[in-house]
């Protein structure tokens, strides 16, 4: 009958670091990647979903490789400005494996020069570490899905993972949860938070930002290296080959990232099992 022949689409979805995570193009599907904030368990993993931020995902992509606004724009509230009498940071973007790796050198009064190194992972993650929020010190290490629902509208997700001796977070369990707004009662951006600082930068750029109008400069090298890279990589696909970071079905090691920040004092990069 014509009701049997009727069949909704269906794809495989898979659990991993407390997010659900459905693949949606052709068969076969390629590998999940083990991102190491997923797939670490030496620790204590959470999941955030902030607010539905109203402009397309690629501005908040570009934000990721201009670093130099971690001081325009939080200034002391991300503990940078505070540490510099003048802005003297030089930047490097590296192409690796899994998109562009960002190494930020700062100067930084009576300590010399200081190294923060994460990567964008392609086409829509941070890969990031700040100080572990509240009491108990530590690191958290975090990955930020940039998710586009439209061209105007992207949902971002955050999963956190702070090392922590004695605790255990199994990769394929559950996390807790919980959603963060952006804005206030009064619908005013929380700009006591660098997340919404950022989220107000976004937005104010309009839903889709006319880039036609911009003069782009010597500060801009991340963003024309990211414009760059996702041209290649639909050249890619046109072509019928893998993009960037594609790994086929199976290979499911952790992917641990050289993840270090001198200036919060990881000097060095986070590995499971590490003494």
């Amino acid at each position: 009958t014509f009701k049997d022949s009727i069949k909704h689409q269906a794809y495989p979805v898979r659990a991993l670091g407390g997010m659900l995570f459905a693949y949606m193009g052709p068969l076969p599907a390629p590998a999940l990647p083990h991102w190491d904030v997923l797939a670490w368990e030496h620790g204590v993993r959470t999941v955030e979903r902030h607010s539905v931020v109203d402009c397309n995902w690629l501005q908040c992509m570009e934000n990721s490789v201009d670093p130099s606004h971690l001081y325009w724009l939080h200034g002391v509230t991300a503990h940078l400005a505070s540490l510099m009498d003048d802005y003297e940071e030089t930047h490097d973007f590296i192409n690796f494996d899994y998109g562009i790796m960002k190494r930020r050198s700062t100067p930084i009064k009576g300590k010399g020069i200081l190294v923060d190194q994460h990567p964008l992972l392609f086409p829509n993650i941070l890969r990031h570490v700040a100080h572990a929020r509240g009491e108990g010190g530590g690191l958290r290490h975090n990955l930020q899905f940039r998710v586009p629902i439209d061209d105007t509208h992207t949902q971002v997700f955050m999963v956190n993972f702070t090392a922590t001796p004695g605790e255990h977070s199994p990769a394929y369990g559950e996390a807790p949860f919980r959603f963060v707004p952006m804005r206030d009662e009064d619908g005013e951006y929380r700009l006591d938070m660098v997340l919404a600082q950022d989220v107000m930068a976004w937005e104010t750029q309009g839903p889709v930002m006319n880039r036609s109008e911009e003069q782009l400069g010597a500060g801009d090298k991340g963003v024309v290296n990211y414009r760059r890279l996702i041209r290649e990589q639909i050249d890619a696909v046109a072509k019928g080959k893998a993009p960037l970071g594609v790994r086929p079905g199976g290979n499911e090691a952790i992917i641990e990232l050289d993840v270090i920040n001198e200036r919060i004092g990881l000097m060095q990069p986070e590995r499971q099992g590490a003494a």
